[in-house]
């Protein structure tokens, strides 16, 4: 991608090197509206969430939504993230092959995102158990030997 210019002047672009036997070229050419990518980027910022607390493991924020949809965030979509909207619990889906998406009502909405380690209370009770049954075969042990 490269920037070719402005206005409506005709351009030329040249390929050096181009010897035309290894593969063929398909050129796409495209072009940007500067001033409607400039009128979507400013509505995009007004109608942005509003953080009110942002730290590791945790997000709050408020949103007011034209109607009933769906949010885009620009968070991993991976396992331990949990969502509230209203105080109420949502499923978190994935979106943009990537991204986490959480649905959202009409008006306005208190969002609250909060990260625990997947696998970490699972991981607690099976140390506890170990250290219980170890504790059991111990006292075995030693009353067999005495």
């Amino acid at each position: 991608m490269f920037y070719i210019g402005n206005e409506n002047e005709p351009h030329t672009i040249t390929l050096a090197n181009y010897t035309g036997t290894d593969q063929e070229v398909f050129p796409y050419f495209y072009c940007l509206d500067q001033e409607i990518f400039e009128t979507v980027i400013e509505e995009l910022q007004n109608k942005e969430m509003q953080l009110e607390r942002f730290e590791d493991g945790y997000v709050r924020g408020s949103y007011n939504a034209d109607e009933k949809g769906w949010m885009l965030l620009t968070i991993p979509y991976a396992g331990g993230w949990e969502a509230y909207i209203n105080g109420e619990r949502v499923e978190i889906l994935g979106g943009a092959n990537a991204l986490t998406v959480i649905p959202i009502g009409e008006g306005e909405n208190q969002i609250e995102l909060e990260y625990y380690i997947p696998g970490v209370r699972e991981g607690l009770i099976m140390t506890l158990a170990g250290i219980c049954v170890f504790m059991v075969l111990r006292r075995i042990f030693f009353k067999r030997k005495s």
